[in-house]
């Protein structure tokens, strides 16, 4: 989830809800690809589907 709440018990419910991670705004282009990069591995992406999914960014 990208938000600029960082309200902690959103936070903690947004995470206990499913959310892969919590990212609040402005999120640092380099942290949004380690947060993407992570979950598509979590989902069995693999490391050769991230690279050029993550270039668009």
């Amino acid at each position: 989830m990208v938000t600029a709440n960082i309200d902690e018990a959103l936070v903690l419910g947004t995470l206990r809800d499913g959310a892969f991670d919590y990212v609040t705004k402005p999120v640092p282009l380099g942290r949004l690809r380690e947060v993407l990069a992570a979950a598509l591995r979590a989902v069995g992406e693999g490391a050769a589907g991230v690279g050029g999914s993550l270039r668009h960014f």
